[in-house]
C-alpha cells in the first residue's frame, strides 16, 4: 500500500490552518497493563485468522470495540496502535 499522508483543514479568522493526522503510536508505546494490552492482541490475532469462518457462516467479518473517555485518555492513539499491528489504515 503506497504511504499516504492525511491532514485535517480548519478555518478560523480568515486563515487556513493545516494539521497532520499522523499518529505513531504502537503497542510498545501505549499506556495499559500489560495484561490488557495482551488480552487485546490475542483478540485482533484471533478475529484476522477468522476470516474464513465468518464467511462460512455467512456473517460479515468486522469487529467493533466501544472506546469511552474523556480526552486525551489514549482512545485515538490506541485505534492508531490497533491499526498499525493490524497493517491497516485507520480513518
Amino acid at each position: 500500500r503506497p504511504q499516504q499522508r492525511r491532514h485535517t483543514y480548519s478555518h478560523s479568522f480568515d486563515i487556513w490552518e493545516t494539521k497532520s493526522l499522523e499518529n505513531h503510536s504502537t503497542f510498545e508505546t501505549i499506556a495499559m497493563t500489560e495484561e490488557l494490552k495482551r488480552g487485546l492482541i490475542h483478540d485482533l490475532d484471533r478475529f484476522i485468522q477468522r476470516k474464513y469462518f465468518y464467511y462460512r457462516v455467512g456473517r460479515p467479518w468486522t469487529r467493533n470495540y466501544l472506546l469511552c473517555g474523556p480526552p486525551g485518555t489514549g482512545k485515538t492513539s490506541l485505534v492508531a496502535a490497533m491499526a498499525k499491528y493490524l497493517n491497516l489504515e485507520s480513518s
